[in-house]
């Protein structure tokens, strides 16, 4: 494993990589982006794509990693929801509606496709009290949350789809989440 071209363990990376990860004797490269706004999202896709370019590379596949945290959710905007649970179904149906239809694009076959994260803060609902408000409403209980999801989107013209799940899993493994 490699990070910004520091070698961890083992393998040779991409000088220009992330990240690169050991698959069976083989590199992957990530090419990781933060695009800010939903309309950057296609700009650094096609940045990231540049950067896994097959020049340099020799047959070494590649994952487009995009967190869209930033765009996810309307600024200045929390998740409000019953349940941590629910919360996280909200961010992940949001994350996969703005995200699938970029990911449709046509991507060579030495790109396995894309891993998409999001993250957004939550007010997560824990009950109500016995106290009234002056409108004879109850106050609720509010609990502050933090919570994220990953979607990981397969080229469906990618030679080993297996892979990008090997890099999904050590992805998660390495963050806890």
């Amino acid at each position: 494993m490699a990070v910004d071209g520091i070698v961890a363990q083992g393998i040779n990376c991409h000088k220009d990589a992330d990240i690169t990860l050991d698959w069976s004797g083989s590199a992957i490269d990530i090419q990781c982006k933060r695009p800010q706004s939903h309309t950057a999202l296609i700009e650094r896709v096609k940045e990231a794509d540049q950067q896994l370019s097959p020049t340099d590379r020799e047959g070494q596949k590649g994952v487009i990693a995009i967190d869209c945290s930033a765009f996810i959710r309307p600024p200045e905007h929390l998740i409000e929801k019953d349940s941590a649970e629910d919360a996280e179904k909200f961010l992940a149906s949001s994350l996969a509606k703005k995200i699938i239809p970029t990911a449709k694009m046509p991507l060579r076959p030495d790109i396995l496709g894309f891993l998409a994260f999001a993250r957004a803060p939550a007010m997560i609902r824990e009950g109500f009290s016995s106290i009234v408000s002056p409108r004879g409403n109850p106050f609720e209980y509010i609990r502050r949350d933090c919570v994220s999801t990953w979607l990981a989107i397969p080229n469906s013209r990618a030679s080993n789809s297996n892979a990008l799940q090997f890099v999904f899993q050590q992805l998660r493994t390495a963050i806890h989440v």
